[in-house]
């Protein structure tokens, strides 16, 4: 039995309305893909790296978190000041901690820090601060690039919207020689 023309069309709208609640959903709350356009998080991400970020990973729910970024998480949020866009940076400090730069070391605490992948040099020295109840402390892994914590200040937690969970496709190069080269070797790589 065929359906009439007007059952057919119905279905389709249908099974396209289902798709894109569905679509809208899960990048609303579950997972969302960005580009990284700067190398502010050299050489964790590179420009090109397309990433997906999971919404999921800190969620205030009835007042209570499911959990919170800990020092390490690479983390997507938006500035109040700048709230039309999104950064990424990696949290070095949560509440409770106090933060220092002295000759080019991270100091948390008091203590020098190390994270794999981030470069210290060119870092200005920066009096200590002290991470309050809600706020975090972040930094690029590019240290001596891009702007930070150190220039605008501490972020709220309530600004993060997700964790960068993996480089799901890369393309580019470190020349300028072949832009549209794929980087195979760090598709499907776990952003840490």
């Amino acid at each position: 039995m065929k359906l009439p023309f007007k059952d057919i069309i119905k279905e389709y709208l249908l099974a396209v309305t289902i798709a894109a609640v569905t679509a809208l959903f899960i990048r609303s709350f579950v997972t969302e893909a960005f580009r990284i356009p700067t190398d502010f998080m050299a050489p964790t991400l590179l420009p090109g790296d397309h990433i997906f970020v999971n919404k999921i990973a800190y969620q205030n729910i009835f007042g209570k978190w499911t959990s919170r970024p800990q020092p390490g998480d690479v983390v997507v949020f938006t500035l109040p000041i700048d709230p039309k866009h999104e950064y990424i940076k990696r949290v070095v400090a949560v509440a409770g901690d106090t933060v220092e730069i002295k000759d080019e070391k991270l100091l948390i605490n008091n203590k020098p820090v190390t994270q794999p992948g981030a470069t210290n040099t060119g870092m200005q020295n920066l009096d200590p601060i002290h991470v309050t109840d809600g706020m975090l402390f972040v930094l690029g892994d590019n240290r001596s690039k891009g702007q930070d914590s150190r220039s605008w200040g501490l972020l709220s937690i309530e600004s993060v919207k997700g964790r960068a969970s993996i480089v799901w496709f890369s393309m580019g190069s470190s020349g300028a020689h072949d832009p549209w080269r794929i980087r195979w070797e760090r598709i499907f790589k776990r952003v840490k």
